[in-house]
């Protein structure tokens, strides 16, 4: 399933790339949302701003998604993959709906990306195997301080409101949605954490 979804990506966003229309059809637009539109909370995640977003988000997706996958089909045989859309999809959409209603009466603004749906995945390995090596720009480093570093970057980005066209509030929130999703999924995964960090 992880490859059938990471390959719509690729091929959707590399259609966008050359088609404008189609870019604007299925990009995050709360304008648009406000009209009926609904279905850009999920499309977003199928176009990207450029190759190098499309290659970040693809390539730290293909690196997580199988080992979530792996474990929620251990954890939950019959619903793993149902629960692997909750998480990434779910991880989208939560990030965005607060840009959703500070935004939702801007014509302007637009979003595109999977990396919402990428960080609940990154967050979930987080919680699963926090002491797992990450590495990091080059920089080798326990998942649970990743982890920790990231959310204090993405919050520190946001709150100064940067204007990088990095959507730090989308991270984090969907960042905190993944550890909270991954949590209700199976709730020993936290004592786990603790035991292993600490």
């Amino acid at each position: 399933m992880d490859k059938i979804l990471l390959g719509a990506i690729v091929i959707v966003s590399l259609l966008a790339f050359n088609k404008q229309t189609l870019f604007n059809k299925l990009a995050f637009k709360p304008i648009d949302i406000q009209n009926g539109q609904w279905y850009r909370f999920f499309t977003h995640v199928f176009v990207h701003s450029g190759i190098i977003h499309l290659f970040f988000n693809g390539f730290v997706f293909y690196s997580f998604a199988p080992h979530v996958l792996q474990w929620l089909g251990y954890i939950h045989p019959s619903s793993s993959l149902i629960l692997f859309g909750v998480l990434f999809i779910g991880g989208a959409v939560a990030g965005v709906i607060p840009t959703y209603f500070r935004e939702k009466n801007n014509p302007y603004y637009t979003a595109v990306g999977a990396s919402g749906g990428v960080s609940a995945l990154v967050f979930s390995i987080v919680l699963i195997s926090p002491t797992s090596t990450l590495l990091v720009f080059f920089v080798p480093m326990p998942a649970y301080l990743f982890g920790v570093l990231y959310l204090a970057y993405e919050y520190y980005m946001a709150k100064r409101n940067s204007q990088d066209k990095i959507a730090h509030d989308v991270h984090l929130i969907s960042a905190l949605y993944g550890l909270v999703i991954t949590f209700l999924m199976h709730p020993p995964v936290l004592k786990q954490f603790i035991q292993d960090v600490f």
